[in-house]
């Protein structure tokens, strides 16, 4: 998420919807990222802005698991992905 205006800092509240990780597709996670054993995941989230203005894309996220690994979105997409 980028704040448009930095004068104006943006606040605001977000929610995780819902999460499911290990869902088939026609593409392997694994291929996909070159490392054995990833799979694929989705988040569903509701962003509120309270103050300022923002933009957002998915490659701004970051998935933080409880053990502090991370995973940066992929850039990929195939027809059978989740949708909103």
């Amino acid at each position: 998420m980028n704040n448009i205006d930095p004068a104006k800092p943006f606040e605001g509240s977000l929610t995780v919807l819902s999460y499911k990780q290990g869902f088939a597709s026609v593409g392997s996670a694994s291929q996909e990222a070159g490392e054995p054993g990833y799979v694929w995941a989705y988040a569903e989230l509701k962003l509120c802005g309270t103050k300022g203005s923002y933009t957002d894309n998915t490659s701004s996220w970051t998935l933080h698991y409880r053990d502090g690994s991370r995973i940066n979105p992929s850039g990929t997409t195939y027809g059978d992905f989740p949708k909103p």
